[in-house]
């Protein structure tokens, strides 16, 4: 197979495509990107198993875990990393050198779904933005589940938020901790149902004890609004980017016990 017939380029959904994701085809295009990108994630068996080298963090400062209280939700583990974030299992050969006792993450894992980029230039002729934005919403379809559940992030509390209709902006004044001073920023938005009340109140609603579906069906009653699926996961998307919520939980992905 040629270089030209293995990488691809999606403009319009902004991804990038490595042939048919076999790793054994690409990786000499790739250089196992993967490997070099993300955290692998372990299970908390097996980084109890002490067959990798692994450390424990916390997900809201991505430092070390110095909480002792085994029931906290935001406990990680993750494989090690060298200073140049490759994977301490990679070898110079961008093969895994343990590839036959990988952690599960490293199974489940594949890239026949294309690599999401932060752009892409779409060639002359662009179609409309009604339609160059249907890809996000595709996107975010695909990503969030009904069985997921966020929790507030402790670490980022909103002060106050201005929703401009006419504008269709949302402005958000959010006390970071890791900041200093109030933190502002805008975003485009638009939903004729709700005001400034009604998403300063939607965001309480995530105490990590509902799944998504739950919260949508609480949200719907208790402000009365009738936010659809696709509404309402755009409004998760935006509040999980603003650092407002955090994930905690997914079932259908990590089982009942995770």
């Amino acid at each position: 197979m040629k270089r030209s017939q293995k990488l691809k380029l999606d403009a319009k959904n902004k991804r990038l495509f490595f042939g048919n994701g076999n790793c054994d085809e690409v990786r000499d295009l790739c250089e196992a990107i993967c490997c070099r990108t993300y955290d692998v994630n372990l299970s908390e068996k097996e980084f109890r198993s002490g067959k990798y080298k692994a450390r424990e963090v916390c997900r809201l400062t991505r430092k070390e875990c110095e909480n002792k209280d085994s029931s906290c939700v935001n406990r990680e583990w993750w494989l090690e990393r060298r200073p140049d974030r490759s994977c301490v299992y990679l070898g110079k050969d961008n093969r895994c050198s343990i590839y036959p006792d990988r952690p599960g993450a490293c199974r489940k894992f594949y890239c026949r779904d294309g690599w999401q980029i932060s752009f892409a230039y779409l060639p002359r002729g662009r179609k409309p933005e009604k339609e160059r934005k249907k890809g996000l919403d595709e996107y975010i379809m695909e990503m969030l589940k009904e069985d997921m559940k966020f929790v507030s992030n402790p670490l980022t509390r909103l002060k106050t938020l201005f929703y401009s209709r006419e504008k269709r902006e949302l402005h958000f004044v959010k006390d970071v901790t890791s900041k200093c001073g109030l933190v502002t920023s805008r975003r485009d938005f638009a939903n004729p149902g709700l005001d400034d009340k009604a998403l300063m109140d939607l965001v309480k609603f995530f105490d990590g004890t509902r799944d998504l579906k739950a919260v949508r069906r609480d949200v719907n009653k208790k402000l009365a609004t009738a936010l659809s699926k696709e509404d309402f996961y755009r409004i998760i998307w935006l509040f999980n980017s603003e650092g407002l919520i955090i994930f905690k939980h997914c079932a259908s992905v990590f089982g009942e016990k995770y």
